[in-house]
């Protein structure tokens, strides 16, 4: 099972026809050798697919993705990746619904919800797709319903970028600094870093002027 994951990152690596292959024919073989995962196998392959797709979206229709969508509204992999799809290709109303859809989910309880029955990863992207959208009302709410157990990298991004759609630009990059500091591979993060400082820059020009 290892070894489909590994297809993954040596898609990457070639083009889309060859990746498919090979991850068809490790299938195959993972299949005959695994008769009773079938249906294990087929939620890895979709996985793996959606993954890809979110790099490059031709790989799958619109109607298959959907149909992906529905069929795994717990597999947060595919949930995830098919957001940044519809975010890829500039539709942040899909991308957004998508995101909200795997929110309410575990929107159960205010303690199910900050410990999250998903990932701080379904959280951020829901944070950064609101601030694309200029929503910060409903990133004002996301934030308060957010408890003491929810983690601090996950707070500090939300609290950054809020702060960005408020145009407190130093307060938001203090909180996104923060979250640097605990975690400093978050692309989200930097990328929000970025969009404080480009308005910083325009600050400044327009002072000078």
């Amino acid at each position: 099972m290892y070894h489909l994951f590994s297809q993954q990152r040596l898609a990457e690596l070639k083009p889309y026809s060859e990746a498919k292959t090979s991850l068809d024919k490790n299938c195959s073989l993972f299949l005959q050798q695994q008769p009773q995962e079938g249906s294990i196998l087929k939620s890895i392959k979709k996985t793996i697919l959606v993954q890809l797709s979110a790099k490059i979206p031709s790989i799958l229709s619109e109607q298959r993705l959907q149909t992906i969508i529905k069929e795994s509204p717990r597999n947060e992999p595919i949930q995830l990746n098919s957001s940044r799809w519809y975010l890829h290709r500039g539709d942040l109303i899909h991308c957004e619904q998508i995101l909200q859809a795997c929110v309410s989910v575990c929107r159960v309880s205010c303690r199910q919800f900050a410990q999250g029955i998903y990932s701080p990863s379904i959280l951020m992207a829901y944070g950064e797709i609101l601030a694309l959208r200029h929503q910060s009302d409903s990133l004002f709410l996301l934030l308060r319903q957010l408890d003491q157990s929810t983690s601090q990298i996950l707070q500090a991004y939300l609290q950054g970028i809020y702060a960005l759609e408020c145009n407190e630009l130093y307060q938001a990059l203090e909180h996104l600094n923060l979250c640097l500091s605990l975690q400093p591979q978050s692309i989200p993060a930097w990328t929000a870093i970025g969009r404080v400082r480009s308005a910083l820059v325009g600050v400044y020009v327009k002072s000078e002027g």
